[in-house]
């Protein structure tokens, strides 16, 4: 269950993420748009062809691509410092059960499981098969 601290981090890391994703978009977008029309009316006057507008076109197209990376990236990594709060504070936790002072430690033999060849096991009610011709499975 998603406590109220983690939910308000949650919240938190959308609502940044969504306005640096506004703001990387908005600026692009202005500088695309000066861009284009410095371009444009550099093609009008002559000095550039149609080739160098779709060059400077497809230049600053390709700018956007790592900008959307770094908003990816700085959204994993907000999640997984809240993640980390999270585990830190369950760790803190104290058990309700506890060990005796005395307590002996318990004996484990080395054991396994092995099945045998051509199983076939699907879900219950469902006919989707979860292994076909299982050879051999061995824990």
């Amino acid at each position: 269950m998603l406590s109220l601290g983690s939910f308000n981090s949650l919240t938190f890391s959308n609502r940044s993420l969504a306005f640096l994703n506004f703001g990387q978009t908005a600026i692009f977008t202005i500088g695309l748009t000066i861009c284009m029309l410095m371009s444009g009316i550099e093609v009008s006057k002559g000095n550039q062809t149609i080739g160098d507008f779709v060059l400077v076109n497809a230049l600053l197209m390709q700018l956007s691509i790592p900008l959307n990376f770094f908003g990816f990236i700085y959204r994993e990594i907000s999640q997984g410092m809240i993640d980390l709060r999270s585990l830190f504070s369950v760790l803190k936790i104290e058990p309700e059960i506890k060990d005796k002072k005395n307590a002996i430690e318990m004996s484990s033999k080395k054991s396994s499981y092995k099945m045998g060849s051509n199983n076939n096991y699907s879900l219950d009610k469902i006919v989707i098969p979860i292994f076909e011709d299982l050879k051999t499975f061995e824990i």
